[in-house]
């Protein structure tokens, strides 16, 4: 599907690319490297804030898995407050923050968790790339000394990944104007239940997307007459 938007695009056009913002997939990227060679790659934040986050929600299984059975530290980090150890600190109510105070002061491994989340949210807000450098290394040293497997295993993928991940400290682009189109393209097929004629679902498609707004053409075809 990429292929064929460059291809629509055209050669010259797609030279003038300066930098496309992408998840982690390779299909995207190969595409974009094939036909927009002088294109800077840049990994979506908000796909890598997701990996990074279900990193977090493995370790802190592990952590509710080693918290004596049947204790009230066991039953206050599973269930309905899994999404608390999640959350930004300051996106809590007071209540959740509250319940996250009661956890982290009985189980300091609950509050290592805190910590390196919250240093996370901190990354992307760097204003350099240097800065952010020191800010992963940071984070980095943290998760050895938890030994947080889970986290481990992301750290060590996203280092691989660094000379990627630092181009959004150049330009500060993500793909959230083509992740809320996807979503209002999903809704339409749920409302539908499907289509069958894939070039009305295209129309369908431009029309709720505002490239087709029935009421404009209307107007503009009653002052044509």
């Amino acid at each position: 599907a990429l292929d064929q938007f460059f291809i629509l695009l055209g050669p010259d056009a797609c030279k003038h690319i300066e930098v496309v913002a992408m998840d982690q997939f390779d299909g995207y990227y190969n595409s974009t490297k094939q036909y927009c060679p002088n294109a800077t790659i840049v990994w979506d934040r908000f796909h890598l804030m997701k990996t990074f986050g279900d990193a977090l929600n493995e370790s802190r299984k592990d952590l509710h898995a080693e918290a004596y059975k049947g204790s009230p530290l066991q039953k206050n980090t599973a269930g309905l407050y899994r999404y608390i150890f999640l959350k930004k600190e300051s996106r809590r109510t007071p209540t959740e923050k509250q319940h996250i105070d009661e956890v982290t002061a009985a189980n300091k491994k609950f509050s290592q968790l805190e910590i390196i989340k919250e240093r996370m949210f901190s990354f992307f807000d760097a204003q350099s790339e240097t800065e952010a450098k020191s800010i992963f290394e940071e984070i980095g040293d943290w998760i050895w000394q938890a030994q947080f497997k889970p986290l481990m295993k992301w750290y060590i993928n996203f280092e691989r990944g660094w000379q990627t991940i630092k181009n959004y400290f150049l330009y500060k682009v993500t793909s959230s104007v083509s992740e809320g189109i996807n979503n209002v393209i999903k809704t339409l097929k749920r409302k539908a239940f499907g289509y069958r004629n894939m070039d009305y679902f295209r129309l369908k498609i431009m029309q709720k997307c505002g490239y087709l707004n029935s009421k404009f053409i209307t107007l503009n075809f009653e002052q044509w007459n």
